[in-house]
């Protein structure tokens, strides 16, 4: 069997290929983490503890979906397939996610209270009556 070389090009295009992955994810947990914090008034140490399962549960099912790569023969290959669901669900939930923020941003702008403001002042009320 002849070993093809790999060139710089070749990796420049797989850590490009990654981008695709890791900037909606790192994006999505910073606008998550401060959505948690500032709107939905979740303690921090909630967040962090939330964020921390997240990683451990991310960790596990990485080992699972290799192991179901493995196992997988298709004649598109072994990762090709599942490449393509997470693609199309990945895909789904960021576009649920921005058109939630787009929607959100319009109701801001055009000064409609979503009821975010509502909910925060019921919040607060119910922990200064309880104390």
């Amino acid at each position: 069997m002849k070993k093809r070389k790999i060139s710089a090009w070749d990796y420049i295009a797989y850590a490009c290929s990654a981008i695709v992955y890791i900037l909606p994810q790192y994006l999505l947990s910073s606008y998550l983490s401060a959505y948690y914090t500032d709107v939905a008034l979740v303690s921090a140490g909630a967040v962090g503890s939330i964020v921390l399962a997240m990683r451990v549960t991310d960790g596990i099912s990485d080992i699972l979906m290799g192991r179901v790569i493995d196992r997988t023969h298709s004649r598109w290959g072994k990762a090709r397939p599942w490449i393509l669901v997470g693609t199309l669900g990945l895909a789904v939930t960021l576009l649920s996610l921005v058109l939630n923020i787009v929607v959100t941003v319009c109701l801001y702008c055009c000064n409609v209270d979503p009821e975010m403001e509502t909910v925060k002042r019921e919040l607060r009320e119910g922990t200064e009556n309880a104390q």
